[in-house]
């Protein structure tokens, strides 16, 4: 290359501007992302291929006709429609071949930023479009599944690229760093200096703030004061804990001394809800069993299907003065979900306090492990103004970014995500993910706590019935105390060494190795399973 046509290079380069706003355009595509990543119909083949067709046999001859001078039209296609655009012009050399094979000329796209403006462009779309072709409508209809059979190769490629980016939003834009401008660049400031602050200073700080000096030509001093700018989403866990009687006491020699040797009616098989930091919030009870153990064969007896109760207590344990392990259940109740007989379709049902209904299908033979042969549908209360999806895996901002390839089937077993649909969400909202194995929800702050703890609880016991298997550990009645912290503190992707260790990760990526450590740091209580307690069979019976 010689000097004079590097020189002519460079003033070219030195000279090229853009005429269009970069930081609102990256803004606006990923706007698109986020809603195609929550809409999730669109993640369907049929769906794509039908929005394909729309874009090809309706969209681009209409754009065609009405661009007749060197601007575009200011209209906007449906979300279907404007997806497939999209991802078309990603590869402009096929776009550009596609424009000029088929109508002789390269179809540009309107910038629109304006939310005002993009309304008045779909509207005045959707006249133009009903106009031209009357037969089709301008929202994307259910799609049949012959569109997919029968189409043509020369969309395959297309087909192909939508279907990459469909979830390309909650696998590299999600978080919020990556939406948030810096501080540096915002009002035209400048970052001219910085100081950190280590988690261990804060950690030995009696308040969260804290206060350091720097000379940068001027002595000047540095407060901080940490104030987190939302509330953070809550976790909380179900641990293994002793028979309770109908009362709410555990099974134990200690209340029959104080109760004069009155045996304890009624058997509960118990769990104690508590959150990151091991404190006790929740008292969770399932009835298996009426009746009591006395000398004689007199024993508890198995309650019939309909009786098999689950009731949430809210509170900590009341403990017999001089024990930490014996104690009453708190004595208010929250929340209660009873067995009903499923509808036709469906193997289980139950109904819940809350006003709300849960159905229940294993679709796969009872031995099949796959986690897409659990169907479930949730049924609000007419009152209600959300709607409730409860979709198998990890969903959304669940969704683990970089999975095993050898473990990520399994992973995803055991797994619930709760999407919530409001006039503020149309294409839902990920408020909650359980892991009905675990016993582990985490959800965000508005979402209802007790439901959040029925669901999940009643997830598993419908799926302990379907498959006729303990698959929850419900038959373990022994109290079991976890480590505190666990899954609480999480390191920002940033921060992270190359091979984290699981609990400085979400705990839901690694569930089985968080919670395995959990247990393992903590210890088991010594409480042998006793024939006052009843028999196996008696617990058995309950849950399966």
């Amino acid at each position: 290359v010689s000097k004079k046509e590097s020189s002519s290079t460079s003033m070219e380069d030195d000279s090229l501007g853009f005429g269009v706003d970069l930081v609102s355009a990256a803004r606006k595509n990923l706007g698109l992302f986020k809603t195609v990543a929550d809409n999730h119909w669109l993640h369907q083949d049929s769906a794509i291929a039908e929005a394909i067709r729309r874009y090809d046999e309706v969209w681009m001859p209409l754009l065609a006709h009405l661009s007749t001078g060197p601007n575009p039209p200011l209209i906007l296609p449906p979300l279907d429609v404007e997806w497939v655009w999209f991802c078309h012009s990603l590869d402009p050399v096929n776009y550009k071949q596609y424009c000029d094979s088929r109508f002789s000329k390269l179809i540009s796209k309107t910038a629109i930023f304006d939310e005002e403006n993009r309304e008045y462009a779909l509207n005045r779309s959707k006249r133009m479009w009903e106009a031209e072709f009357p037969a089709e409508p301008f929202e994307a209809a259910d799609a049949d599944d012959d569109v997919a059979a029968a189409f043509p190769p020369s969309n395959r490629n297309l087909s192909d690229r939508v279907s990459k980016q469909t979830e390309i939003y909650y696998k590299r834009f999600s978080e919020p760093s990556k939406q948030q401008r810096p501080f540096s660049s915002g009002g035209g400031s400048s970052l001219r200096q910085s100081m950190s602050f280590t988690w261990n200073d804060l950690l030995r700080a009696p308040s969260l703030s804290s206060c350091k000096e720097f000379n940068n030509g001027r002595l000047m001093r540095v407060h901080a004061s940490i104030t987190p700018p939302v509330e953070a989403s809550y976790l909380l866990r179900c641990v293994p804990d002793r028979v309770t009687d109908d009362s709410g006491a555990m099974i134990s020699d200690v209340y029959l001394k104080m109760n004069r040797h009155r045996p304890q009616s009624g058997r509960w098989l118990t769990r104690t809800v508590v959150d990151h930091a091991a404190r006790e919030c929740f008292v969770i009870r399932m009835r298996v069993g009426v009746g009591f153990w006395r000398w004689g064969g007199e024993v508890p007896k198995a309650v019939g299907r309909e009786d098999r109760i689950i009731e949430i207590r809210q509170g900590a344990w009341s403990y017999v003065y001089g024990s930490t392990s014996i104690g009453r259940a708190p004595e208010k109740i929250v929340g209660t979900a009873t067995p009903r007989e499923p509808p036709e379709g469906y193997q289980f049902s139950w109904s819940f306090s809350t006003r709300n209904e849960l159905f229940m299908q294993w679709d796969h033979p009872p031995s099949s492990p796959s986690v897409s042969a659990l169907r479930l549908q949730f049924k609000t209360s007419s009152s209600e103004k959300t709607t409730v999806e409860l979709l198998p895996g990890r969903q959304r901002q669940y969704r683990v970014r970089k999975p095993n390839p050898e473990t990520a089937p399994d992973e995803d077993d055991g797994f619930i995500t709760m999407i919530r649909f409001s006039d503020e969400s149309p294409y839902g909202k990920a408020t909650a993910l359980l892991n009905w194995k675990h016993l582990v929800v985490d959800y965000l702050p508005e979402e209802d706590t007790v439901l959040v703890l029925l669901l999940c609880l009643a997830i598993l016991r419908g799926i302990s019935v379907m498959k006729r298997e303990d698959v929850g550990n419900l038959l373990m009645r022994r109290r079991v105390q976890v480590s505190p912290d666990c899954g609480s503190v999480i390191l920002h992707p940033s921060s992270q060494p190359p091979h984290p260790p699981p609990c400085a990760q979400p705990w839901y990526w690694n569930p089985n190795s968080v919670m395995a450590a959990a247990q393992e740091k903590g210890h088991f209580a010594v409480a042998a399973s006793s024939p006052v307690e009843g028999s196996d069979e008696l617990y058995r019976t309950g849950i399966i």
